[in-house]
C-alpha cells in the first residue's frame, strides 16, 4: 500500500476517521475466514480504535511512510540511546494468552498522553517468530 500523502513538518501524515485510508484503510483490516479467532479480534480492536480515534488524527507506518520517525513521537530512549527510567506508554490491550494460545496471533495498543497530544501505538499481526509491525496515530487532546 503506497501513500499519496505528504507529512507535515512534525512528520506526522494527515488524516480524518472518516477515510478510508490511513490508520482505517479496508485491507489492512481483511483476515481470511479461514482464521476466524484473528478476525473475530481484529473486528474487536477496530471498533476500539474507531471509539478513540475520531475526526482528524495524524497517523505514521514506516512500513508505508519514508520519512524519518515524527519529531515529537514518545520514545523510551534519551539522546544517548539509554533506556529512560520512566514508562513511556501504557497499554490499554494485549491479546490475552488463552486467545493467543487458539490464534497464535497477538495485538497490542499502547497510549502515551502529552499536554497536547494523545499517542496511539497499535502492534498487529504478531506472533512468536515474528513481532507485530508498529504505527502510531496522534490525537489533538480537546481543551
Amino acid at each position: 500500500m503506497e501513500d499519496s500523502k505528504v507529512a507535515n513538518s512534525d512528520g506526522w501524515y494527515m488524516f480524518n476517521s472518516s477515510d478510508e485510508d490511513g490508520l482505517f484503510s479496508p485491507e489492512d483490516w481483511e483476515v481470511s475466514e479461514k482464521y476466524p479467532l484473528v478476525a473475530a479480534e481484529q473486528k474487536v480492536i477496530h471498533s476500539v480504535l474507531k471509539l478513540f480515534v475520531k475526526g482528524d488524527y495524524g497517523h505514521y507506518f514506516s512500513e508505508i511512510h519514508e520519512t524519518d520517525e515524527p519529531s515529537d513521537l514518545p520514545t523510551q530512549w534519551d539522546e544517548n540511546d539509554e533506556k529512560k527510567e520512566e514508562k513511556i506508554w501504557k497499554t490499554v490491550y494485549f491479546t490475552p494468552d488463552a486467545y493467543y494460545n487458539k490464534s497464535y496471533s497477538y495485538n497490542i495498543i499502547k497510549t502515551h498522553r502529552s499536554d497536547e497530544f494523545t499517542y496511539y501505538a497499535i502492534s498487529l499481526h504478531g506472533c512468536d517468530f515474528q513481532s507485530a509491525p508498529t504505527e502510531y496515530v496522534r490525537i489533538k487532546n480537546n481543551s
